[in-house]
């Protein structure tokens, strides 16, 4: 999926961030102030930061302007895991949009400058 191989630094996480590079990484970070770099997308739900394997929606935003939509962004803020967006099952068996199961999630996202 990613590059291993590239020329270019990592960005160094802030102090109080935890690095999150994958889905493992983001299970064990819930709850915690983190940081990721990956690519910048629009969903219908709300933009997205796609890392590896991880979607992380960032919550606060209507979308990334057209200058950032498939480009390298990094953000910061508070990872949550919530199935508030979850698809729902009427008793007459209708299925409502939402997604197909939980999302990561920054309620509050911080674009961090590029160096």
């Amino acid at each position: 999926m990613g590059d291993t191989a590239s020329n270019e630094a990592a960005p160094q996480p802030s102090a109080d961030a935890v690095r999150v590079t994958d889905a493992t990484a983001a299970k064990t970070a819930i709850g915690a102030r983190v940081e990721l770099t990956g690519t910048a997308r629009n969903a219908k739900l709300a933009p997205v930061v796609i890392v590896d394997d991880l979607v992380v929606y960032c919550l606060d935003r209507e979308s990334w302007p057209a200058a950032l939509s498939g480009k390298q962004v990094t953000v910061r803020g508070t990872l949550v895991f919530t199935e508030e967006f979850q698809a729902k099952t009427s008793p007459t068996g209708e299925i409502s949009q939402g997604t197909d199961g939980g999302v990561y999630a920054l309620r509050v996202s911080e674009l961090v400058p590029p160096p």
